[in-house]
């Protein structure tokens, strides 16, 4: 956020001193860092779109690369991974066709292997993490973005030796890496890695660490995943009340229409709920409801590895 407001005011102080072409690239950007930033969803396509066509008009490849690398983040919010996995591939292409673009690969290839992990491909998550460390000095931080997706690939096959192995790299190995994203991080894969291992003690202990005040802030870290991280390992301990309260809010503060697949598998979770007290009727309301939005969202592309 701060490198945005300081490159507005840079624009707005020096713009008669810039050429008019730096004046347009500059602005393009700070047009994408808001948007990448803020998510202003109602003006998504158009931001995104004219930073598109600015780039191509004035041959700008940089900024090529991160309107379509926006662009697949859009459509992986709304559950269009297959147009998703397009644009990372287009921006795969640009940047062999252009050698010193090649410091983008890592990046891309990072967010590349996250949606491939939404859509339960993990084995092709895991191949373009490998891809993108190869690419890098070993004393690079952005390795730590990578271990963390990376651990993302042997949580969902419950490979739990691997999952602490890489929990244990990224505590040691980067300890003052941007310290937020780590904290949120730790907190919630310690919850997952408790649940995969069925201890409840450790699963309670954590949910209840979250639930402190200072520690709300985490629940940003990955949002809206997080919550249903939270409420997933709230229904394993039996706390309905706070699986519920949890996915209510979650689908009042998440429009089914940015965020539908986490809308769907909260009402899927609250199914389960429901169903597990012996509710039927509530639960099939919600496992309906759960339907209704990934067909009306034509959420896409999901799958398993075999």
């Amino acid at each position: 956020v701060k490198l945005i407001e300081d490159a507005q005011v840079f624009l707005e102080t020096h713009k008669s001193e810039l050429e008019l072409r730096s004046t347009k690239i500059l602005d393009m950007w700070i047009s994408l860092g808001k948007w990448w930033i803020f998510l202003e969803y109602d003006r998504a396509f158009e931001v995104i779109l004219d930073a598109e066509e600015h780039a191509f008009e004035l041959k700008d490849e940089v900024v090529l690369i991160f309107s379509r690398l926006a662009m697949a983040r859009l459509y992986n919010d709304r559950g269009k991974f297959k147009k998703a996995l397009l644009q990372y591939d287009k921006s795969l292409q640009l940047i062999h066709k252009k050698s010193y673009s090649h410091i983008y690969e890592p990046l891309i290839r990072y967010h590349k292997a996250d949606t491939l992990l939404i859509m339960g491909s993990s084995n092709k998550a895991r191949q373009e993490v490998d891809n993108a460390l190869a690419l890098l000095d070993r004393n690079s931080t952005f390795r730590y973005n990578l271990y963390v997706v990376l651990y993302y690939c042997y949580r969902i096959p419950e490979e739990l030796s691997e999952c602490e192995q890489i929990i244990d790299k990224i505590l040691y190995e980067y300890p003052a890496t941007d310290s937020y994203f780590k904290q949120g991080f730790m907190f919630f894969a310690q919850v997952r890695s408790a649940y995969l291992a069925k201890d409840k003690e450790k699963v309670e202990y954590y949910c209840n660490r979250l639930k402190q005040k200072e520690n709300h802030k985490y629940f940003l870290y990955y949002y809206p995943d997080t919550y249903l991280y939270y409420a997933e390992a709230s229904l394993f301990t039996g706390n309905d009340s706070e699986v519920r309260k949890t996915l209510y809010n979650l689908i009042k503060e998440a429009p089914e229409s940015k965020f539908p697949l986490a809308v769907a598998s909260a009402y899927a979770m609250l199914g389960i709920s429901h169903d597990r007290n012996n509710e039927k009727k509530e639960s099939a309301k919600y496992f309906s409801l759960m339907e209704r939005v990934l067909i009306e969202n034509e959420v896409e592309g999901l799958q398993a590895d075999s």
